[in-house]
């Protein structure tokens, strides 16, 4: 079973590989990947980072890579298209490590699990194009995959690559920007959760999170100001009263709730906290803080809210959330059901 969800894992993101490299390779350049190529690149390392101008099409780390690339290999469409097309490949090293710590290498669920994270075509158009979607995309599900085995497993090392990689993350796209601050209160919740026997190792954290962040907010200040100050948000949402107060607000509620409840369960029993490092509450927290981070920068800075291809990204979160609720699913003794429901999903 372990070899037979491993080679079907390769295929089916083989496959899909393929169909992405077809379509760099046949289909000609879209409006909006000609900045990249045309225009940014031609500026220096610095002024990439700084933003020449206000225009959001320059996403920093792929337009940096793109940079190299051109200048390694020269400049056609293909070339050009290569950062996100090698991106796909993280996003398969990402999701074979979120299916191997939450389902085990055996389990029927793996092939199921594998399909889920490549359903959505939208999704995956994003690795076929020059810009930094595709590349955010598999940098916040490889993120989130070192977040899970970090809790799981209590492993420091995981949480700060996870914390890194979330930044980076942003810098592909600064959309993701909700995502790096909900993972930055993990990273400082998981030291917390270990806060009664290693105080010293919280404050050190603490310190790291904290000086980490203001450096990262001080780089990305001036492209940030020069959106805002000509008002680039644009491009999100600015719903009607039902989808943007209503639904907004129950949704708050939710979250509230979800959190009063993790703080209620903190005060109980210390060996209680081993189950706030099962993989549902660390993906689940993921998804539900960054949806809460989201919500609030609406409110607090009156920015727009993600639509469309701007919150494309929550779409791995959403899937990790359910590929781990797959995990809860005991074994019973009649396989054919399981295989039907495997079947199903």
């Amino acid at each position: 079973m372990k070899k037979t969800n491993y080679y079907s894992f390769f295929a089916i993101f083989g496959i899909v590989f393929l169909l992405i490299l077809i379509k760099i390779i046949v289909i000609p350049i879209t409006h909006d990947e000609m900045a990249t190529p045309t225009y940014y690149i031609n500026f220096s390392v610095w002024q990439i980072m700084m933003y020449p101008d206000a225009w959001p099409n320059n996403h920093i780390l792929n337009t940096l890579i793109v940079k190299l690339f051109v200048y390694l290999f020269g400049i056609n469409q293909v070339i050009i298209r290569l950062p996100n097309l090698l991106s796909f490949i993280v996003y398969a090293i990402a999701v074979f490590r979120i299916n191997k710590i939450v389902l085990k290498e055996d389990s029927i669920w793996f092939i199921p699990a594998s399909l889920l994270f490549v359903a959505y075509p939208y999704f995956l158009d994003f690795f076929g194009l020059c810009r930094g979607y595709g590349m955010s995309f598999a940098l916040a599900t490889v993120s989130v995959s070192y977040l899970l085995s970090g809790f799981l497993f209590t492993k420091n090392r995981d949480i700060w690559i996870s914390f890194s990689l979330s930044m980076l993350a942003s810098y592909a796209n600064f959309t993701l920007l909700i995502f790096w601050s909900a993972n930055a209160i993990l990273t400082w919740f998981y030291f917390y959760s270990r806060s009664f026997k290693q105080l010293k190792q919280l404050i050190k954290s603490s310190i790291i999170i904290v000086i980490t962040s203001l450096l990262y907010l001080a780089l990305i200040a001036n492209p940030i100001y020069k959106m805002k100050s000509t008002d680039q948000f644009i491009y999100w949402s600015s719903s009607g009263i039902f989808s943007g107060t209503i639904i907004t607000f129950v949704i708050l509620c939710i979250i509230i709730t979800y959190f009063i409840y993790i703080l209620f369960w903190l005060r109980k029993d210390e060996n209680k906290l081993t189950s706030l490092k099962t993989p549902v509450f660390v993906s689940s927290s993921v998804l539900i803080l960054t949806a809460f981070v989201a919500i609030m920068q609406c409110i607090i800075l009156k920015t727009p809210s993600p639509r469309g291809r701007t919150a494309i990204f929550f779409f791995p979160l959403a899937v990790t959330t359910f590929v781990c609720l797959l995990g809860l699913i005991p074994l019973i003794k009649r396989r054919k059901t399981l295989y039907i429901i495997a079947f199903l999903i």
